[in-house]
């Protein structure tokens, strides 16, 4: 259930796919350099790496100051490992449309990926500051994965928070703050926000997962019995049941 890295592609599409104006200079150009991006951020989704390059390159060539291209650009060189051809993309959108929040938002997870936490925070930051952005929640969101990760729970925690404001239906920010929880072992927030949580989504072995080790935490043998019953019979070949059966019980994901 947690969030995966080209989650963000939900969003870069979006803003790939902008209504291009027809009094636009060279509307033909950012109409195929629209579709184009849009094709190479489908290729990158299903890993087909050489095929997404050839498309971004495309739409690159058609409007070479197209945001999204660069921006799916750089996605596409940092999963070929090409950081530096990847900064050079994610710079040149921002170059293009300084204040567009999912130019800023996608340079901020390259920045958090990369071990540049309080840079990639800034940028989300500016995402989610922008009145215009449909999902502040979820820069938010990575602000606070961010900030876990150099180990400030409390800091995170706060992100986190601040995500729920701005989408108060938000599973994911539930989600986080429940794992979060467990660590600050905050069992009873926890438990606040599992039960909030299961009923904003449908029913999943991830789901299952967590409510498992929430119950756990709390002591709950009863319950914890009750999902792991769950899980070995509604799904008996996810990763969580794996999980369940080596006692790993410590894994989020």
């Amino acid at each position: 259930m947690t969030l995966k890295p080209f989650a963000l592609l939900l969003s870069l599409l979006l803003m790939a796919s902008t209504v291009v104006r027809a009094d636009d200079d060279d509307t033909p150009g950012k109409n195929r350099a629209s579709i184009y991006t849009q094709l190479a951020a489908e290729y990158l989704r299903r890993g087909q790496l050489s095929v997404a390059l050839d498309d971004i390159q495309r739409a690159m060539e058609a409007d070479p100051k197209w945001p999204a291209a660069r921006s799916v650009a750089g996605l596409i060189f940092y999963q070929m490992q090409d950081y530096a051809s990847a900064q050079k993309q994610f710079q040149e959108a921002l170059r293009l449309a300084p204040e567009d929040p999912d130019a800023n938002h996608n340079y901020g997870w390259f920045l958090c990926e990369r071990g540049k936490a309080q840079d990639g925070i800034a940028y989300f930051l500016t995402a989610a500051k922008n009145p215009l952005y449909a999902t502040p929640e979820k820069s938010l969101i990575k602000a606070g994965d961010c900030t876990a990760k150099g180990g400030d729970l409390e800091g995170a925690r706060l992100f986190y928070l601040q995500a729920l404001k701005a989408r108060i239906s938000s599973p994911l920010a539930r989600q986080q703050l429940i794992e979060l929880d467990l660590k600050r072992n905050d069992v009873p927030e926890a438990r606040r926000y599992m039960t909030e949580l299961q009923k904003l989504v449908q029913p999943s072995a991830a789901l299952a997962w967590l409510a498992l080790r929430v119950e756990r935490a709390a002591g709950e043998k009863d319950g914890e019995a009750r999902y792991a019953d769950l899980l070995r019979k509604a799904y008996p070949d996810a990763p969580e049941t794996a999980r369940l059966l080596n006692n790993q019980y410590d894994a989020a994901e």
